[in-house]
């Protein structure tokens, strides 16, 4: 895939978010989601490649919401 420029300070300035999403039958944090989009649910997996991206938005100082 190649970006434009402009494309490229779009992805850049993006700010990610996550909301931690808990299994409501054990009460226990089981993924997130992606920016509040529940179509974008990320599992605690650590062979995800999006798990791997939380875990370093979260190295970076980030913290996700909280879940409801």
């Amino acid at each position: 895939m190649v970006f434009l420029p402009e494309q490229l300070y779009w992805l850049r300035s993006y700010k990610m978010n996550y909301k931690l999403v808990i299994n409501p039958y054990t009460q226990k944090e089981q993924g997130v989601y992606l920016n509040g989009n529940t179509s974008n649910f990320i599992p605690f997996d650590p062979d995800n490649t999006d798990y791997q991206a939380y875990l370093k938005w979260v190295a970076e100082g980030n913290t996700p919401e909280a879940a409801e």
